[in-house]
C-alpha cells in the first residue's frame, strides 16, 4: 500500500479530477473522527475478490454487494495515494501525480433490467404484505424489504459538498463517498458497523429496531415489534460467536443510538483479536448480511428478497471500509445511502419487516430514512 500524505489540492478538485478520469477513490470519515481520509487507486484497475478468504491479508478499502450471486462482484481499492487530512480549499499541487494515459476505463455495471425499478406505495405495501404471510406461515421469522426511491439531482448540486455537510451533520456515523468506474458513486453516512479491528480487539453491534426521534425528547419505551427485531439480530450474533467457541466476549445493550431523525436500537459486542486471528474472514462471512438487512433465516430470506424485489441492491446493504490499515479494520454496512447516477439521485431505503408488522408504518418508516439524507441535499 502507498505510503500517506498531505497535499494542499482541495477534497473537491480532487474528487472531480478523480471521476473525470474515471479514477477509483474511497473517501470516509470513521465516527467520531475530525477529519476524512481518501484513498486513490489509477496506476491499475480495484482487484475483484472472488473470496473472502482473499480479503485476510489484502490492505485497502473493500467495498462488497448485499448478494454476491447477483453479478456484483466485492472490489478493493489498493490505493497508489493515501491522503489523511482534510485538504486545504487553495492550490492545485498534486495534479501532477495523475497520468491519464494510466486510467485504465471500464464500463458502469448500471443498464441492467430494473436496475433502479422504483417501487409505488402500493407494491411495497403489497410486498411487505407477502413477506408477513411468509412469516406467518413459519418460513421466515424475519425478512428486510428495501425499494428505491430517487428525485432529479438539484441542478448546482456538488457530491464533494453533500460529503462534507454529512460529516458534519452525523459525527458518529461512518461518513462515506466511494466512486469506481464499475460501480458508480455512492454517498452515505452509515450507523452500523459490521466489524471494527482495533487495539486487537474484535468489535460488531447489533443494530435493529427504529423509530422516528421524539424531539420532546421523553424516553419512551420501545414497542414490542422493535424489541423483537433486537432480540433476533443480538442472538443470530450471540449464536456466531458461540459457534467460534469465544467465551469471552462483552455484550453491552440494548441502547437507543440516534442517528439523523431516526434512532435505533443497538447492542454491541467486543472480544479479543486471538479468539479468532486467521479465521476474521469466516466470522466476516458468517455476519454478512446481518439480519438487520436480510432477515433470518438469512438463506430463505436472501432468497424472498431475490423473489420479491424488482430493483437490484447491488452494494445497498453491503459492506465497505479500509482493511488492514495500521492494523485495524472498520467495516460498515451500507446504509442511508445513495447513488448518483444519470442526473438523478436514487435513494436505497429498507424496514424489517416481522409478524407484528403494519404495512403502512413499514412504508413510512423507509420515508423517514429518505428524509435524513435528504434534508441535506435540500440544504445545500
Amino acid at each position: 500500500m502507498s505510503k500517506s500524505k498531505d497535499t494542499n489540492i482541495s477534497l473537491e478538485k480532487l474528487h472531480q479530477l478523480a471521476m473525470d478520469n474515471k479514477l477509483a477513490f474511497a473517501s470516509y470519515r470513521l465516527p467520531g473522527s475530525h477529519s476524512p481520509t481518501t484513498m486513490l487507486q489509477w496506476q491499475k484497475p480495484p482487484q475483484t475478490i472472488t473470496n473472502l478468504a482473499d480479503l485476510a491479508q489484502k490492505q485497502g478499502f473493500v467495498f462488497a454487494p448485499f448478494d454476491e450471486e447477483a453479478k456484483y462482484p466485492p472490489k478493493l481499492i489498493v490505493p497508489d495515494l493515501v491522503i489523511n487530512s482534510q485538504a486545504s480549499a487553495e492550490g492545485d499541487q498534486g495534479l501532477e501525480i495523475f497520468d491519464d494515459s494510466a486510467v485504465t476505463k471500464t464500463n458502469d455495471l448500471d443498464g441492467r433490467k430494473n436496475a433502479y425499478h422504483e417501487a409505488s406505495k402500493e407494491e411495497y405495501i403489497s410486498q411487505v404484505e407477502s413477506a408477513m404471510q411468509a412469516i406467518n406461515l413459519g418460513t421466515l421469522q424475519k425478512i428486510v424489504v428495501s425499494r428505491i426511491s430517487s428525485s432529479v439531482m438539484p441542478v448546482d448540486f456538488n457530491s464533494s459538498l453533500y460529503f462534507q455537510a454529512l460529516q458534519k451533520a452525523y459525527p458518529e456515523a461512518f461518513v462515506f463517498m466511494v466512486y469506481m468506474p464499475e460501480t458508480g458513486l455512492w454517498i452515505g453516512a452509515s450507523p452500523e458497523p459490521l466489524i471494527r479491528v482495533k487495539n486487537n480487539t474484535v468489535h460488531t453491534v447489533s443494530l435493529a429496531g427504529t423509530r422516528t426521534v421524539d424531539k420532546s425528547r421523553q424516553q419512551k419505551k420501545w414497542g414490542e415489534k422493535e424489541l423483537f427485531e433486537q432480540k433476533l439480530v443480538t442472538q443470530y450474533i450471540e449464536n456466531i460467536i458461540h459457534d467460534f467457541n469465544i467465551p469471552d466476549y462483552e455484550k453491552h445493550g440494548p441502547v437507543s443510538h440516534v442517528a439523523g431523525s431516526v434512532e435505533h436500537l443497538k447492542t454491541a459486542f467486543s472480544f479479543p483479536l486471538d479468539r479468532v486471528n486467521d479465521k476474521i474472514h469466516q466470522f466476516l462471512g458468517q455476519l454478512h448480511p446481518t439480519p438487520s438487512v436480510c432477515g433470518l433465516p438469512k438463506n430463505k430470506a436472501r432468497q424472498q428478497i431475490r423473489e420479491t424485489e424488482k430493483h437490484d441492491r447491488a452494494y445497498y446493504t453491503g459492506f465497505m471500509g479500509p482493511m488492514n490499515v495500521q492494523d485495524e479494520w472498520a467495516l460498515f454496512v451500507n446504509l442511508r445511502s445513495m447513488k448518483v447516477h444519470n442526473n438523478k439521485l436514487y435513494y436505497y431505503l429498507g424496514a424489517g419487516i416481522t409478524h407484528d408488522s403494519v404495512p403502512e408504518n413499514e412504508w413510512e418508516e423507509t420515508i423517514n430514512k429518505k428524509k435524513t439524507l435528504q434534508r441535506i441535499v435540500e440544504s445545500l
